[in-house]
């Protein structure tokens, strides 16, 4: 994968061939790879050598030591990131991309903000864009199936706390995944409701109960909305706010959909995750969970 892109960046005709390369790039290595690959990257030239010096993946690989993902995909749609088998009592995060394979940062940018000690992490890409009613392709063909095949194949690995997470049409999946799975907290970052007339225009499916309940009301202290200031993700946060009352997390300073983007920018999102997944890192680079939000 890395002589394909290489190739491809050496022979790139102009700046977006070789933009949508190094986007490939930051999406198809782990943090490690990419660190690795860092001398024959900045040996690049022309439009390829000019997309690699913007990219916040090597930029940010070029100062700090890489969280030791290693790469182990499933199928299509479907990819774990293992973090280092040292330390007993892991995390598994299950994050739901939205629109798109990435969870609104590359994913080595993404994976470089968890460390690698305390988690593992399933990547999830719904490819029909259909906020995973339909599942995952492949894989399992409804939401509720897809949550009972991650948690019998990942599940039973005895992680001490299992965390759904996804981010704009995955967002709001990743809160009903972890209120049928009890997982121990289930985070939507811009989460969006779908709009399903087009499915019943079609004759396909809708699902008849949505999770998003008062019914689970008792499990609000696990759910988290994140968004910014943009009103349309405001209005879908506190529509899940007023029927199961989840925590509500506003990012001030930003109106973008895109919330990761100006955290990470701005230095904040390493804490950020800290705060939202409940763990901490001691002076000694250690990690060890502790309770509660801390956003």
């Amino acid at each position: 994968m890395l002589e394909e892109l290489l190739r491809g960046l050496r022979a790139a005709t102009s700046r977006p061939i070789a933009r949508q390369l190094t986007f490939d790039l930051e999406d198809a290595l782990t943090p490690l790879e990419i660190q690795q690959a860092l001398p024959v990257l900045s040996a690049l030239t022309g439009h390829g050598g000019d997309a690699i010096k913007v990219s916040p993946s090597v930029n940010l690989l070029r100062r700090e030591p890489a969280e030791l993902y290693r790469y182990e995909p499933v199928v299509p749609g479907v990819n774990f990131y293992r973090g280092r088998p040292s330390q007993a009592g892991r995390g598994l995060i299950v994050v739901l991309s939205g629109r798109h394979s990435r969870p609104m940062l590359p994913i080595s940018l993404f994976l470089q903000h968890f460390p690698a000690q305390l988690f593992d992490i399933l990547l999830l890409y719904d490819a029909t864009n259909a906020h995973y009613t339909d599942g995952v392709a492949g894989y399992a063909d409804s939401l509720l199936a897809l949550t009972r095949k991650v948690h019998a194949d990942f599940g039973s690995a005895g992680y001490a706390r299992i965390y759904h997470y996804g981010v704009s049409s995955g967002g709001f999946p990743a809160l009903r995944m972890g209120l049928m799975a009890t997982a121990h907290r289930s985070i939507a970052i811009g989460g969006l409701f779908q709009w399903p007339i087009n499915r019943l225009q079609s004759g396909e499916n809708v699902p008849s109960f949505d999770p998003i309940c008062a019914c689970n009301a008792s499990q609000a202290r696990r759910l988290a909305c994140v968004h910014s200031t943009l009103e349309r993700d405001v209005h879908h946060a506190r529509r899940v706010g007023r029927t199961v009352k989840a925590r509500n997390v506003t990012i001030p300073g930003t109106n973008e959909h895109n919330v990761l983007l100006p955290l990470y920018a701005t230095g904040r999102l390493r804490d950020f995750n800290q705060k939202l997944f409940g763990y901490v890192l001691g002076h000694d680079g250690q990690g060890r969970f502790v309770e509660g939000f801390g956003v």
